[in-house]
């Protein structure tokens, strides 16, 4: 979260996570027994965790980085190193 905040905004950001830890702290339970209540199984209901978990992983798959934290090292690691030029 501390590389993805704008500056300045790190407060606004980290604010809005806490938020959503919290309402998926209630929600997620919350969905497990109405899914166990409507189709009168458990097996039913936790299937809500894996699609949570997949719902989570989908959204993260569109939040990019400008600038990710170590990517021209990595781009460079398996490259030969360039002969000095002088």
């Amino acid at each position: 979260m501390a590389r993805l905040a704008p500056a300045g905004q790190s407060g606004r950001w980290f604010g809005i996570m806490a938020l959503t830890g919290n309402a998926v702290a209630f929600t997620g339970p919350m969905l497990v027994a109405i899914l166990t209540h409507v189709y009168d199984s458990q097996r039913a209901g936790l299937m809500v965790a894996p699609c949570l978990i997949l719902l989570g992983f989908a959204i993260m798959l569109f939040v990019h980085r400008d600038n990710p934290a170590g990517a021209e090292t990595l781009s460079n690691s398996s490259a030969a190193p360039e002969p000095s030029r002088q």
